[in-house]
């Protein structure tokens, strides 16, 4: 019997276009890798019962800039914006009540979003629903930071888009980005 709920495949760009997959539990924990350097057949992860087969993992995260990002690398990019937003609890309230949900977003985020969408794809209370949440960060993402690097669109996720033009912003985002940073590195996530 598989167990494909308790199991996630995560493909993550380790190179321009490299193909790598890793199977992990619900932990983090890696149990299997195929790609650079590895067999590139079927792998079987008997813990799991899990047989799959390589993929070729999104061009996201590459050199340090966001390009054409497969969901795999936003969503570990999102994960670990997550965790220091709200340690990972969509239930969240925090900023006087002004930032919900597991990303913390404000109602100006909310609104951005549909700007940018040109419709009013999102709702305040979508900000609790993590694949909403999830959608609003790739919509932010998509427009603000396309060709920019990972650093600039943590940064700018946390302090808004124009975080260089406001002193209070820079001082704070530049923490916020060393926390996100420490996530990624410490979960083996390549930045390129």
């Amino acid at each position: 019997m598989h167990r494909l709920l308790d199991w996630a495949v995560v493909a993550t760009a380790i190179g321009a276009g490299a193909a790598l997959m890793r199977i992990t539990d619900g932990g983090g924990n890696r149990n299997a890798e195929v790609g650079q350097g590895h067999d590139s057949g079927r792998v079987t992860v008997p813990q799991a019962g899990i047989d799959i087969k390589p993929v070729r993992a999104p061009a996201g995260i590459v050199g340090g800039r966001v390009r054409n990002p497969g969901e795999a690398c936003r969503r570990e990019l999102f994960n670990a914006i997550c965790e220091v937003e709200s340690g990972g609890d969509p239930g969240a309230i925090g900023d006087g009540g002004k930032a919900v949900g597991i990303a913390q977003i404000w109602c100006v985020m909310v609104d951005d979003c549909n700007r940018i969408v040109g419709n009013k794809s999102f709702t305040y209370q979508d900000r609790r629903d993590v694949e909403k949440s999830f959608q609003m960060f790739n919509v932010f993402a998509d427009h603000y930071g396309r060709d920019r690097s990972v650093e600039w669109l943590v940064r700018a996720w946390n302090g808004g888009p124009r975080w260089e033009k406001r002193p209070k912003a820079v001082e704070n985002s530049a923490v916020y980005w060393r926390k996100v940073k420490k996530i990624l590195v410490d979960a083996d996530i390549s930045l390129g």
